[in-house]
């Protein structure tokens, strides 16, 4: 029956009113935000990618009922382990790794502009220009097939000439994931 399956690129999730189905999906699992909480899980979680935020959210209840009420220190440390040791994202690093275009050196120049946009405060992106100018490598049909691939594979969008990162978790992993590469010094 699963014989034939396909990956069809899903986009993450625009949601008109993220607070309210943030609210709702914590709602769900038993959690009551209040506003210090609240503005807290905004500023770093979204719904954008459904599954890795409802991976941590499953951590901070479970966190919650071991302990009680959690305060922002031990949110904070719970999102560094989560971002450290989660596999929520693994699907993301394996088509980086292992289902790029087959263009020499396509995975590392996806790599750099992703750190590019991560390196940026959330919401602020990169100009496309920039996005296209690395992932060209000096040709510019790879950079088309490039750009298509990130846009199809990734969390970004496009925006005012700026590509973007729509999800802050997602931004946050990328962030963590570079730090650890370089051995902590970002």
């Amino acid at each position: 029956m699963f014989s034939r399956l396909q990956r069809v690129p899903a986009h993450p999730l625009d949601l008109q009113y993220p607070e309210c189905e943030l609210r709702r999906l914590l709602l769900g699992s038993g959690l009551v935000a209040e506003p210090a909480d609240m503005q807290w899980l905004l500023e770093h979680v979204d719904l954008a990618l459904p599954f890795p935020a409802a991976r941590f959210l499953d951590s901070v209840l479970a966190e919650t009922i071991r302990r009680g009420a959690t305060d922002r220190s031990a949110l904070d440390e719970l999102l560094r382990d989560f971002l450290k040791t989660t596999e929520a994202f693994a699907d993301f690093d394996n088509h980086l790794r292992t289902k790029c275009p087959d263009i020499p050196g396509a995975g590392d120049r996806v790599a750099l502009v992703l750190g590019r946009i991560a390196s940026q405060p959330f919401g602020d992106g990169v100009s496309r220009g920039e996005v296209k100018t690395i992932l060209s490598g000096g040709d510019e049909h790879d950079s088309n097939r490039l750009e298509s691939w990130l846009f199809d594979t990734f969390p970004v969008k496009a925006e005012d000439g700026r590509i973007r990162f729509v999800s802050r978790l997602f931004r946050q992993w990328w962030r963590s994931q570079i730090a650890e590469e370089r051995g902590g010094n970002e």
